[in-house]
Parts: C-alpha cells; structure tokens; sequence
C-alpha cells in the first residue's frame, strides 16, 4: 500500500502557494493617506482569483494589465505566482520551464522596483512586491539547481524588504507573512544547517512565526489562504490537531478547489484516526475534479493521486480492504484520472490484491504499474513482482 505522498515544508512552500504578498485595499503612502486606486482594487481581485482556482479570469486581468503597463511590478509578480502554481513535486522538463518561468517573472519585478526605490527608498509597493519577488525567487534558484546559499540569500534580501515595510507601516499587516515564512522554515529546519544559517545570517523562532502568521491571515487582505496554510503547519508540528484542523477546514471552506492544501489538511484528521471524515473530505475533492469545468493546475492535478491514496488508506486503517480495493478500481476506471500518475495507484492496488492473496488480480495490477512507472520505481515494483506467489 503505498502511503499517501508527504511534503517538505520547503516543498510544500511551493506547491501551496498561490500569492506570496499581496497589496490591500489600501496603500498607506509616505504621508500616511491611503492611497485608494482601481489597480489596488483589481490585484486584491486577481489574488483572490488565484486563491480560489479562478485561473481563466486571473490569467486573462494579468495578461491584459501587463499589456496596457509593461513596467507595473505587481502584474511581472503576478505572473511569477500564476508558474509557481503549476510547480510541481515531479522534476521533469515541464517543470523545469515553471521554475525559469517564476525567476524571468520575479526577476524583472524585482528590477523594476528597485528603480522605484532609488526615487523613493519608502515606496511601500515596491518594498512589498520586491520583498515577495525576493522570496519566491530564491525557492526557485534553489529548485533550479542554483544552491541553497544562493536561494537563501536571495530570500532573504526579501525578509529584510519585508521588515523594513513593517517598520514604516505597522497596519500593512500583509506584508508579515514573509517574516512569518522566514521563521516558520528557520525554526523547523534541523541543527545540521545551523552553520548554514549563521553564514547567511538568518534566524527566527516558532513563536515569531505565530505571531506574524497570526496577523496575516487574521487581517492580511489577500493572504488569508497562504498564510493559514503555514500557521496551520506551524500547530501540526506542535501535534495541536484541534487548532490546525480549524483553519484547513476553514480554507477549505472558502477555496473549496485547492487540491494541493485539501491534501495536507488531511494530516490533522489522520492523527485524530478520523478516518470517515478524511474519506468524505477526499470524495468531495474528488467530485469537484471530476465534475467542474475548471481548470486546475499541473501540481493541483499530481495532488489528486495523494488525495485519491488517502482515501484508500483511511479504508484500510478501518479494515475495510474491500472498500479500499473498491475505491482504486472505480479511480482508475474514471476518465477524470487518466492523466495522471496512475501507476501509483496501480501499486497500491497490486499490494491489497496481494495481502488478500488475489495473486492473479495483483500481477496484472503491478504490470499495469509497470508500464508507466519513471525509472526509479520500476526496480522497486518488478521486486514486488517477483516475490509474488506462484499462481495454483
């Protein structure tokens, strides 16, 4: 049975995300008006519309706004966060170009806002974007190969940005889901990259974390769902199922079609053994990939496989093997699923066949896993294979 797929917190930075920073609806300027425009107004539309899974219409406001204003930095970051959707745990080619995709976009945002800073060392739009830009930036330097001193220096160049916002506007409370970011993933790392850390002068704690992470997704316009998602691991890393359990089901309630964060919601409802709500909470994911004309990401899409094996354990956690081997087989007769890595499926399927000692039933599932399986997992499969009884 192969156990539903597990993240990084590093990875999971990436595949969850849909909007790093985004500007209120409000822009406090050096005088301390607000600045109230209609660009403030359609960024906040657009990272909502990413949040939710809206992608047609945020594609189309980001490709029109970029037309009418080549140099305006939030739509060069907005891009940046429309390809860092479609990153996925799955290294290949067509993730490699995502990743060059974020630094082209995030790149030029960051140049052009330091441009406006040379005019304006307190322009709050530009410290904002550039801070995100920075941040997003270095994760994918890191993904791409460029080294983790290169990617965390790069982010945290946005940190800093990120805290000098802070500092001369203490209500843009959407600005402190970097900081919180910084903490978060500082504090989780192990002792080993502690030299590391020091070298590239990062720090931070748990309880820091809390705190920014608190503020962004109580009060952060437009960041609510990124910023839930990190507090939300912050309290499974504590073991607080209760409190984390909260805010996933609350995220889930507002952006019912974000596969990738209904999948790590499941992790608090697992711990709890609350096996028949996680099975409910994958089949209403499932109905919403199978029945809606939406368009979902590349990483939303390889998060159904985690989505469809969680169900099929949780059955198996109950003693409901003939419930589990159901629920594969009606999975992998469904046309919605056939894009997908479907050969992990097949493994898993092969293994209940097999402990049911339907060895017939399990070779031909673990051949069919065979096929199509990449070239590292082949070897582990064929093993299975092997060891398979003979048939009387």
């Amino acid at each position: 049975m192969r156990w539903p797929v597990q993240f990084t917190l590093l990875t999971v930075s990436i595949l969850s995300s849909s909007s790093f920073a985004w500007s209120t609806s409000f822009r406090t300027n050096l005088g301390g008006m607000p600045a109230i425009g209609r660009a403030d107004t359609l960024e906040v539309f657009v990272a909502e519309a990413l949040n939710r899974g809206d992608l047609a219409v945020a594609d189309q406001i980001i490709e029109t706004q970029s037309k009418l204003d080549s140099n305006a930095i939030q739509w060069h970051f907005s891009r940046g966060i429309r390809s860092v959707m479609e990153i996925s745990y799955q290294q290949d080619g067509q993730n490699e170009e995502n990743i060059h995709r974020v630094q082209i976009a995030m790149e030029k945002a960051i140049e052009i806002g330091e441009r406006r800073l040379e005019i304006n060392p307190s322009d709050s739009m530009a410290l904002f974007y550039i801070g995100g830009a920075c941040g997003y930036l270095g994760i994918a330097q890191v993904q791409g190969g460029g080294g983790f001193f290169k990617g965390g220096s790069t982010a945290k160049r946005g940190f800093r940005y990120h805290e000098q916002l802070i500092a001369l506007c203490p209500d843009f409370y959407a600005a402190y889901l970097g900081p919180g970011m910084k903490n978060l993933m500082v504090s989780a790392l192990p002792w080993v990259f502690k030299p590391l850390l020091y070298l590239l002068g990062l720090s931070g704690s748990e309880e820091r974390a809390e705190e920014y992470l608190t503020i962004a997704y109580e009060k952060g316009e437009g960041v609510r769902f990124e910023a839930g998602n990190y507090l939300a691991q912050l309290y499974e890393r504590r073991k607080d199922w209760v409190r984390s359990g909260a805010i996933y089901a609350d995220l889930l309630k507002r952006y019912p079609y974000r596969v990738g964060m209904c999948a790590q919601g499941l992790g608090p409802l697992s711990a709890e053994k609350k096996y028949d709500e996680v099975v409910d909470r994958c089949k209403g994911m499932m109905r919403r990939f199978e029945n809606d004309r939406r368009e979902f990401t590349r990483a939303d899409s390889i998060s159904m496989i985690s989505i469809i094996s969680s169900a099929g354990y949780s059955f198996l956690r109950q003693g409901k093997t003939a419930e589990a081997i159901g629920f594969y087989e009606n999975a992998l007769r469904n046309v919605a699923y056939e894009k997908l890595n479907r050969w992990i499926l097949q493994w898993s399927l092969g293994d209940l066949y097999r402990d049911q000692r339907q060895i017939r039933e399990a070779r031909e599932s673990y051949q069919r896993a065979l096929a199509t399986a990449p070239g590292k997992q082949r070897n582990k499969i064929q093993k299975e294979l092997d060891n398979l009884p003979s048939m009387q």
